[in-house]
């Protein structure tokens, strides 16, 4: 078996779409054996960590999110030092009463990564991390980071920090980390490899009163219908390689027609803030 069980950690890194919360019904879809595990669309890389394989290539097409990857996983001490210190200045004045001083530090921060030619790993994570409901876009015309300052309890505790190393040290021994896009990626991938796909998901079809929903700014590249025929038409080629892999999705008619000559399982999430809570469907697909 090519890989084993950490202890309780989970991902030191938050993303929009994370399956952290999902990896209970996940683990239930991993193929027992597989020799390199790849992750295309890495993310926040929670089924990485938890599955802790003892080989796995991991990419991304967001460069600022691989430079954080890189930062951690080349040097951990520096990186949990930075955040630390980023953390120290943005909560220098704690508490709720203070959240208007932590907002102009925040956008001071921000204003420092946008202007900064070469972009810091340890301040994109805390960016992320503190930003409201942990979603941010990029600019358009010039990718900038547009992000708005969300209060949150300072979380970076000397626990925390603690359960990080273990998570370099698998990196550092049995992951490599590439800026690329998921089609170079995955036709690396040879006849008994495993591929994690959760791409940018589909949201034409929806929602019946909203045919369509604008997700592309939330990454530095369009992931619009184009990209999931392309990327269906790359799995394709996977599968007729031998290799195995694992999708998930949104069920709309596109993804469930790309993907009609595989298995498909339906699972229903919830997804959560203060105020709403609400039922939604995904798709599972897999071709073994």
């Amino acid at each position: 078996m090519s890989r084993q069980k950490l202890p309780d950690y989970h991902s030191p890194f938050g993303w929009i779409g994370s399956k952290r919360k999902m990896i209970p019904i996940l683990q239930q879809f991993i193929p027992p054996h597989f020799n390199t595990y790849y992750e295309p669309f890495l993310g926040g890389g929670a089924l990485y960590f938890a599955l802790s394989p003892q080989k796995a290539i991991l990419s991304d097409i967001d460069s600022n999110l691989i430079n954080k990857w890189r930062h951690f996983q080349d040097d951990p001490l520096d990186f949990i030092h930075q955040v630390d210190q980023y953390e120290k200045y943005l909560f220098q004045y704690p508490g709720r009463a203070n959240i208007p001083l932590q907002q102009t530090r925040f956008n001071q921060m921000l204003t420092e990564y946008n202007e900064s030619t070469t972009k810091n790993g340890a301040l994109f994570f805390v960016l992320v991390k503190y930003t409201f409901r942990g979603i941010f876009r990029y600019r358009k015309k010039d990718g900038r980071l547009l992000a708005s300052y969300g209060f949150k309890a300072n979380s970076f505790t000397p626990l925390t920090r603690s359960k990080y190393l273990p998570l370099a040290k698998q990196l550092q021994a049995k992951g490599q980390i590439f800026n690329a896009d998921f089609e170079t990626t995955i036709n690396h991938a040879q006849a008994g490899d495993f591929v994690f796909v959760d791409p940018p998901y589909d949201s034409f079809g929806t929602n019946p009163k909203k045919q369509r929903i604008d997700n592309t700014s939330w990454f530095n590249q369009p992931f619009n219908q184009a990209e999931q025929t392309r990327l269906a038409q790359t799995l394709i080629r996977a599968h007729q390689r031998g290799v195995k892999f694992l999708h998930t999705n949104y069920p709309t008619p596109h993804i469930k027609h790309l993907y009609r000559q595989f298995n498909q399982t339906l699972i229903r999430g919830t997804t959560q803030n203060k105020t709403t809570k609400r039922q939604h469907e995904e798709i599972i697909i897999t071709n073994y």
